[in-house]
């Protein structure tokens, strides 16, 4: 399998630029980062920072299920 030199992502990049053109070159990046992020997590499993782990829901569930019956 070759390797993609310097010169091959130039090439790509200026192609890209001419596709899409420099104004939506930053939206189209971005989105496309944020898609790669949310693959790489649903394969590996991780979670996004924000979300909580299944078992911290169920213990604050259960803490606020014997707080309203005392």
């Amino acid at each position: 399998m070759p390797n993609i030199g310097p010169l091959e992502v130039v090439i790509v990049l200026a192609i890209l630029v001419l596709i899409v053109g420099t104004a939506r070159l930053s939206p189209f990046a971005k989105s496309l980062g944020s898609g790669i992020r949310e693959f790489k997590g649903a394969v590996t499993g991780h979670r996004q920072v924000g979300e909580e782990a299944p078992s911290a829901e169920r213990q604050r569930a259960a803490t606020d299920r014997s707080d309203q019956s005392a």
